[in-house]
């Protein structure tokens, strides 16, 4: 091997401790390690089968005429006509989330845009179609799954709603919103597109009405049941694995993932349950889909309560413009592009800038930088701290995400002054773009070279060609390969961190002693300590040192019994939800 700093043996970074305890000297005061110089084998890259599907069943195709799409486009517009004024009789008869309640904080988690939510009407008509024809014409689910995308909505009254994409502009950098990374298909992995499907989707109706039975036809159970009865609150810490690490997952997916949920007029909050019992159908939004609770559920039965709320995703258009079953949104890019930071439209982003030196916008706190405050969206008790603001609306969600917020700020200000140094004559555009490039590549380079290793294993990340080369770059771009975010990962695979969250939130001293022990469902939108002299370094020590919880079905009862419940008397359940 060849004695190199650690940091420059890139490679073999699961190799670092064993090639630690064999140190060699670089200088007279520095130590450096045998770096291996074989390489590892790199095959050739192919994305065959990355996002395989099965072939769809042999259905029968109906005879529809287009004078019958149209028919059933003109029942869609109607049907969305009436839904606006029945969700107006909702708001004005105070059927929405009351403020301050878990339910409250929890669809405050999915903040949607009105552009979404427009893109959510539109998504809502081809729907509405797509029903209109299965109730009119009596077709199977299959039919409506895999037959009527086979009907385009370009020729019927509903060709206005379908995705338009502008011509891509030559430019050296990325787009907020994730168009034009790739030029045949400029929607692929762009903000407000439809998640991506593994499998096809399995609605009762076959285009959108939420499964209830199973495939035998017995009733399907309360997840809430299954939640209590398989997710247990078992203590298994992990003997490798800091907070860092799970840390680290949640800020990835905030970069990739974020699917709004449906709203009420206003963008109100939809409210499915009232005095913990149902509210009757006829008086419930239509993208409701409350969860039973058990009559002796161990936390909520002694609150008399029977019903948890949960609304449905917003739906995306499809990205065909066909008819066919709902489709879920992904309002974020879908690429490691630092969107979480930066934002993923292009208002957002400019509302993130100073314009002055390349810099972002930051408070000024005794002399560090902090995220800037956000104060319509929560304060502390006294109305004097402000929440934060970030390219991505979660970042108050718990301390230890608005705090790798508040590195990556930094981060990018640190490296704007430097850049500004180095290139007195670059404009303020031209140091904004560079230093984010390259807060864009420290983000990848963590996350291929450190993170995903952990995760994925060193030999899976050598046969799919994930591991970073130690020098020059990669030319490695499949256009073939959509870069979109698919719905499996979004909503399982990728939840996995949630069995890894510890009960407590873990602040460490400069000598390792405990500062702070914060409860995880009291810190959810209340950021605030981030606020006291040497918070944020305390809690970056105590997400390196405190460990994390092992990747398994047990979870703490912080997210399973007290989610979202703050100073309440009751919660939530994430894995119900």
């Amino acid at each position: 091997g060849l004695c190199s700093p650690l940091i420059k043996c890139l490679a073999f970074y699961a190799d670092v401790p064993e090639l630690r305890k064999q140190p060699c000297q670089l200088g007279r005061n520095e130590q450096g390690v045998c770096c291996p110089t074989k390489k590892r084998p790199v095959p050739p890259r192919s994305s065959s089968g990355v996002l395989s599907t099965p072939p769809p069943p042999r259905v029968e195709i109906p005879q529809l005429s287009n004078r019958q799409l149209n028919q059933a486009g003109k029942k869609a517009i109607q049907a969305l006509e009436d839904r606006i004024v029945f969700l107006h009789e909702l708001f004005k008869t105070g059927i929405t989330v009351q403020p301050g309640t878990a339910a409250a904080w929890h669809q405050e988690f999915f903040p949607t845009t009105n552009q979404t939510l427009a893109q959510g009407d539109e998504a809502q008509k081809s729907i509405e179609a797509s029903s209109a024809l299965v109730n009119e014409f009596n077709l199977s689910p299959e039919q409506g799954t895999f037959a009527l995308p086979r009907f385009s909505l370009l020729s019927t009254v509903l060709a206005d709603t379908c995705p338009r994409f502008s011509n891509c502009v030559p430019t050296k950098y990325r787009f907020p919103d994730g168009s034009c990374n790739n030029l045949g298909r400029p929607d692929w992995g762009m903000a407000g597109t439809a998640l991506q499907r593994i499998l096809p989707p399995k609605y009762a109706d076959g285009v959108n009405s939420p499964r209830t039975h199973g495939s035998d036809g017995t009733e399907l159970p309360s997840a809430r049941l299954i939640s209590t009865r398989f997710m247990q609150d078992i203590e298994r810490s992990s003997l490798n694995f800091t907070m860092m690490v799970t840390q680290w997952g949640q800020f990835l997916d905030h970069d990739l993932t974020h699917t709004p949920i449906s709203r009420g007029e206003g963008g109100a909050g939809i409210s499915c349950c009232q005095d913990g019992q149902m509210i009757p159908e006829r008086f419930r939004h239509p993208d409701c889909f409350p969860i039973l609770l058990p009559r002796r559920d161990h936390v909520f039965s002694s609150f008399g309560d029977r019903c948890m709320e949960f609304a449905r995703s917003l739906p995306a258009p499809r990205p065909e413009c066909n008819f066919g079953p709902r489709e879920q949104m992904n309002q974020i890019t879908g690429y490691f592009d630092g969107s979480n930071i930066y934002g993923s439209r292009f208002d957002t982003a400019r509302n993130l800038r100073f314009f002055r030196g390349g810099e972002m916008r930051a408070q000024n706190v005794r002399g560090r930088a902090y995220l800037p405050a956000n104060p319509n969206e929560c304060t502390d008790r006294t109305n004097t701290l402000a929440c934060f603001e970030a390219g991505d609306g979660r970042v108050n969600e718990q301390v230890n995400l608005a705090l790798v917020h508040t590195i990556w700020l930094r981060e990018h200000n640190r490296l704007a002054r430097i850049l500004t140094q180095l290139n007195p004559s670059w404009s303020d555009e031209a140091l904004y773009q560079e230093a984010k490039r390259i807060v864009v590549a420290e983000i990848q380079h963590i996350t291929y070279n450190e993170f995903l290793p952990l995760l994925l294993g060193q030999e899976y990340m050598d046969k799919s060609s994930l591991t970073p080369r130690d020098k020059g770059w990669t030319q490695l771009y499949d256009r073939n390969l959509n870069g979109g975010i698919t719905n499996v990962f979004a909503t399982v695979a990728f939840r996995y961190g949630h069995s890894q969250l510890q009960s407590f939130l873990h602040g460490y001293g400069r000598f390792g002693n405990i500062r702070a022990n914060l409860e995880l469902s009291k810190q959810h939108f209340a950021p605030f300590i981030l606020y006291n002299e040497g918070a944020v370094d305390d809690f970056i020590r105590g997400l390196s040192a405190q460990p994390s919880q092992q990747v398994d079905r047990f979870f703490s009862n912080q997210i399973t019994d007290h989610l979202f419940q703050g100073e309440l008397d009751i919660g939530l359940d994430l894995v119900a939800l």
